[in-house]
């Protein structure tokens, strides 16, 4: 049994991670990775520009 996460309190920023990608496939692969590493109930917001690569992480992350 995992114990609960602590409540997110407004106004404090949680834990965050910038990673650079050079390309789509770096991206995509970074994203079937990643999907390795989550489970269940895990929350991954992104933030970026058009064209920051955002859908193709999308689709890393469920071909993983």
């Amino acid at each position: 049994m995992e114990a609960p996460a602590a409540p997110h309190v407004p106004g404090e920023s949680g834990p965050s991670l910038r990673i650079t990608v050079n390309s789509p496939d770096q991206m995509l692969e970074l994203g079937r990775r990643l999907a390795k590493l989550l489970r269940a109930g895990d929350l991954v917001m992104l933030n970026g520009e058009l064209g920051a690569g955002k859908t193709t992480l999308t689709r890393g992350l469920g071909e993983g």
